[in-house]
């Protein structure tokens, strides 16, 4: 997903907008990770709506959503196991792919279209609501916002670049810690599984 310097998405952008995104973007991952069966559906609903309507998240995600990939090829060519019961959960080698694929299926999953749990028993054969929305929390909205929080990155970098003549806003050092509490600068706390962007200490517990 290369763009030529005049098609560039950071140029619009001023560096607190590309701040506030980030840091509703953080939230909004949190709220998906801490959810339970009941608050999910809720939850990831407003993630997703986020993604399409901000002013920064949706130049990432309309970018993601020109890339030709097909959700039931690769469905449709995923090897069965198990004796036809499970699929073989495997992504894309290509990260672009890859990323776009995640989309791809988390907006399935907010039109409707997929089912958390029997998307997911597709390749756990567990029925259990928890179970499920906790491996599609790990095998697809995790790396979706990793993939997504590298490009605000570059996006944030890129206005770091251009606005030399600004003040520049300290970089906000982001610590996961095992109880999942994160640390903004000295002074905010928030409960997360991971935060994701520039400057960013990350230790992520693994979902189990």
């Amino acid at each position: 997903m290369t763009m030529s310097s005049d098609q560039n998405p950071a140029k619009d952008f001023k560096k607190r907008d590309v701040e506030r995104s980030f840091q509703r973007f953080s939230n909004y991952t949190s709220y998906v990770f801490q959810s339970e069966n009941v608050t999910f559906p809720n939850n990831f609903d407003i993630l997703i709506n986020f993604w399409e309507t901000d002013e920064v998240m949706s130049v990432i995600t309309a970018q993601l959503k020109q890339i030709d990939i097909s959700y039931d090829d690769w469905f449709n060519n995923l090897r069965h196991i198990s004796n036809n019961i499970r699929r073989e959960f495997r992504l894309p080698l290509d990260e672009v792919k890859r990323t776009a694929l995640l989309y791809k299926i988390c907006l399935k999953t907010f039109t409707s279209d997929i089912n958390v749990g029997t998307f997911s028993e597709n390749f756990i054969h567990v029925q259990d609501l928890e179970v499920t929305i906790r491996f599609f929390n790990k095998n697809i909205v995790i790396p979706l916002t990793d993939s997504i929080g590298y490009k605000i990155a570059d996006i944030s970098d890129t206005i770091d670049e251009q606005y030399k003549e600004q003040i520049m806003v300290p970089v906000t050092i982001l610590n996961v810690f095992n109880d999942n509490k994160v640390m903004i600068g000295n002074n905010n706390e928030f409960k997360s599984e991971a935060a994701i962007g520039r400057g960013a200490n990350i230790e992520k517990e693994r979902l189990i």
